[in-house]
């Protein structure tokens, strides 16, 4: 139940303090109230049943205190309350998420629960009944359904119903998924968004109308898919990496129609492509299994794969990568952040005689005691949320050239996960400024060249009604500008239209288009 309070004459700048029966916040008896004035009633009906909230709004040194009553009823057939944890980001497909917890009322070891849509079930999906206000249920998220390692990250809905009562039906609640790298890719005249279960749709830069999908030679029966994407934006080449693990990371390219080009094939083993960039004609890779990274020229069928030299591998863990053509001293350069080291490398590029020259050119080390999120920390997928490791790179003719922008996690003591970006001076590779502490959960980011803003789509830290994601712009002074809409989609694909204008959300087989602003 949602609660607002609003005071009247003040200054302008209200803080709200929400508090049930005198405890701020709530607790698990009389039930829970969030900082924005959500209440969550408890799993057992308190007594007495009616209880008191209160909001304390406070307005430059002015106060006023309001008051509620509700009432905790038991609701009559099955019901859900919450599910936790409501939030999961993965990273392998086929990984199997246990023990989400479904709280709720009434329900019987023989209620019907599914999930939709049908892409993001699969058989190995479990419900299992604990008690009357409890059933545990398991996902696998990948379920290999029309393209080897398909899955289909964005929100799922959950239903519990009643003896012979078959979904959908009243009775929902939602859990959001998302995996590693963005989905969506902006070229110079459309944007591109994959899905690996169902393959790639293409729309119109900057208003978002459908451009159709791409096949493999136009071929219908060969839709074109990864678990990472790129384009090139001098060849409008369309890269996707995949994960496979155990069978080698794996590159290849396409043009803006799907007509063949080249590609390039990785089969060291345990290899698995976590993020691909590509700038000027080269192509990138990040493989952290290996761990390396991997540079190749566009322009060859078959190119010869370039590494860092000896001694110049970028960490334990190259994870994200992004390329910029506005540093000095090169035409393009690539910035790859080592999660496990906690830091940034810049490597200079030149495409010459059909290969990739490369040169290392500095790192830096971030604050460890605001990024470090080693394996070792870090929580599993079972155990709930971690993961948004996220690299941007400004190009060229933004105001903010050669500044790389690193967003990633921290696990605190407590082991809440907090996000946090950081900004660098990729010409100098020194920091600017302090680290900046993002809101909720961060699913996904994008740079906005135009106006040389990173834009971060971020769920709510409380879980909402419905499902919802909000954006909004960071930039290197500390300043966070939200954004005036917010979207029902998870953001798993992200992107800013290359005049600033718009920004695109995509999730599954649908984008929308958002005023930047």
């Amino acid at each position: 139940m949602q609660f607002t309070a609003t005071i009247s004459g003040g200054p302008g700048n209200p803080t709200t303090v929400w508090s049930v029966n005198n405890v701020v916040g709530g607790n698990t008896a009389v039930g829970t109230i969030s900082p924005t004035g959500f209440y969550a009633a408890p799993t057992v009906v308190p007594s007495p049943a009616t209880l008191t909230i209160t909001a304390t709004v406070m307005d430059d040194g002015q106060s006023a205190i309001g008051t509620a009553q509700v009432t905790v009823t038991v609701p009559q057939g099955q019901t859900i309350t919450s599910i936790n944890p409501w939030a999961v980001y993965i990273e392998n497909f086929r990984t199997v998420v246990a023990n989400i917890a479904i709280k709720g009322f009434n329900f019987t070891s023989t209620g019907w629960w599914d999930l939709e849509p049908d892409e993001a079930a699969n058989p190995q999906d479990q419900f299992v009944y604990v008690e009357p206000t409890q059933v545990n249920m398991s996902l696998m998220f990948g379920n290999g359904g029309p393209l080897p390692n398909g899955w289909s990250p964005g929100w799922i809905t959950v239903y519990g119903c009643g003896d012979n009562n078959a979904p959908p039906c009243s009775n929902h609640d939602y859990v959001a998924f998302w995996q590693d790298q963005n989905l969506l890719a902006v070229g110079t005249n459309q944007f591109f968004f994959v899905d690996s279960e169902v393959g790639t749709d293409k729309y119109n830069n900057p208003d978002g109308s459908s451009a159709g999908q791409l096949y493999i030679d136009g071929n219908s029966s060969m839709p074109i898919a990864g678990d990472t994407i790129a384009v090139d934006n001098t060849t409008n080449n369309v890269l996707y990496g995949t994960i496979w693990d155990g069978w080698g990371g794996s590159v290849v390219w396409f043009d803006e129609n799907g007509n063949s080009e080249s590609g390039v094939v990785d089969h060291s083993t345990g290899g698995g492509v976590r993020s691909v960039a590509a700038r000027n004609g080269i192509g990138a890779a990040a493989e952290p299994n290996i761990p390396t990274v991997m540079f190749f020229n566009l322009s060859q069928v078959t190119p010869p794969v370039v590494y860092p030299a000896s001694g110049q591998t970028p960490g334990q863990a190259p994870w994200a990568i992004d390329m910029s053509d506005g540093c000095t001293g090169a035409t393009t350069s690539a910035f790859v952040y080592d999660r496990e080291g906690v830091k940034l490398y810049r490597y200079d590029l030149a495409a010459s005689g059909g290969t990739v020259q490369v040169t290392a050119n500095g790192s830096y080390s971030l604050d460890q005691a605001t990024f470090a999120t080693p394996a070792s920390k870090m929580i599993s997928a079972s155990a709930g949320l971690v993961g948004g490791y996220y690299v941007q790179a400004f190009d060229q003719g933004s105001p903010r050239a050669c500044v790389v922008a690193v967003v990633a996690p921290h696990l605190n003591s407590d082991n809440s996960i907090t996000f946090n970006v950081s900004f660098v001076d990729g010409n100098r590779m020194a920091p600017i400024g302090d680290p900046i502490a993002l809101p909720g959960f961060v699913v996904r980011t994008a740079k906005d060249d135009t106006h040389g803003v990173v834009l971060v789509g971020y769920l709510p830290s409380q879980e909402p009604q419905t499902p919802l994601s909000q954006y909004l712009g960071v930039d290197p002074a500390g300043g966070m500008q939200p954004r005036s809409e917010t979207s029902s989609l998870l953001p798993v694909g992200l992107g800013v239209s290359p005049d600033g204008t718009q920004f695109y959300v995509c999730q599954r087989e649908t984008c929308e288009v958002h005023p930047n602003q």
